[in-house]
């Protein structure tokens, strides 16, 4: 929990009897941190060692495989070297297998694990067809499936999921909101409209984005910083500058996230100058510019 692998791994190794509690430790350790090809290996370790794997075994290690994505180059023995969305597509397949085979796919964890391996991966229809397998799916389900839509840029398939969820009572989390805002958005992101098409689609995107942000607001979620970038961010892409403005003196203290999207949302308006303006108000209060504040500028 407090980062030192190291001295884990050397109690770990020093213990004169290892069990599935003190190798799911080791898992969960190698999990939190970031070494997903470590705990990969330990994983296929305890397999070489008959070491009994249970559920909790499993989900660390589908959450090791999903967390793969998005490496640059990922080395999980020294003769294979492939793209990290494929292996962890590969492992995670083969994990799947041997929950079916240990007939753990009523457990709502692994089903969840299972649904977000596989929306990190790319591969949306095996996310739905575990979705629709799981007996009772819980918030964390449909927050894992509404982030595979997302990731596909499925915007209409997330708000149609976003209904259900509500319509099965199931009660969102301040996590469902920011999802389901960015799902809003891609309703923009569609180049191949024509013009009529493109506006009518942002006016239906912007409907549906104030009534989140209503919702939103009535939860009490509007005070996490992030869900109140999340509506700002939805605003800026949905062409609601007025909005976005608003938002920008509330949170505007709060990091550089709140510039970075109202500079944005100036330069999508056709705003230069005022996207130049809001850049001298942040030097005088002496704001951290990032990457993405320099390349709006620009």
């Amino acid at each position: 929990t407090c980062g030192a692998i190291v001295e884990s791994e050397v109690l770990f190794l020093s213990l004169s009897r290892q069990d599935s509690v003190a190798w799911n430790k080791m898992l969960s350790a190698y999990v939190m941190h970031g070494h997903e090809g470590k705990a990969l290996l330990l994983y296929r370790q305890m397999q070489e060692e008959g070491v009994i794997t249970d559920a909790h075994t499993l989900v660390y290690a589908l959450q090791a495989s999903a967390n793969l994505v998005g490496k640059e180059q990922v080395e999980i023995s020294c003769s294979q070297r492939q793209s990290s969305k494929r292996i962890a597509l590969e492992i995670g397949q083969g994990l799947h297998s041997l929950v079916r085979k240990k007939r753990f796919m009523k457990d709502v964890f692994l089903g969840n694990s299972l649904i977000s391996m596989y929306g990190k991966c790319g591969a949306i229809t095996e996310a739905e067809i575990v979705f629709s397998a799981l007996w009772q799916p819980d918030v964390v389900s449909y927050n894992a499936m509404l982030s595979s839509y997302v990731n596909k840029q499925q915007g209409e398939m997330a708000l149609q999921l976003f209904r259900d969820m509500q319509e099965n009572g199931i009660a969102p989390t301040e996590l469902t909101f920011v999802i389901i805002l960015q799902a809003c958005a891609i309703l923009t992101l569609k180049e191949d409209l024509l013009c009529q098409q493109k506006r009518e689609e942002m006016s239906v995107a912007l409907e549906i984005g104030k009534a989140l942000h209503i919702d939103a607001e009535r939860k009490g979620f509007m005070s996490d910083i992030v869900v109140g970038s999340s509506v700002m961010n939805m605003y800026a892409k949905c062409g609601g500058i007025l909005e976005t403005k608003n938002l920008f003196g509330i949170f505007s203290n709060s990091s550089i996230v709140p510039w970075n999207t109202i500079l944005s949302a100036y330069i999508r308006d056709g705003q230069p100058e005022e996207a130049l303006t809001l850049l001298r108000k942040a030097q005088k209060q002496h704001a951290i510019f990032d990457d993405l504040t320099l390349t709006s500028i620009l």
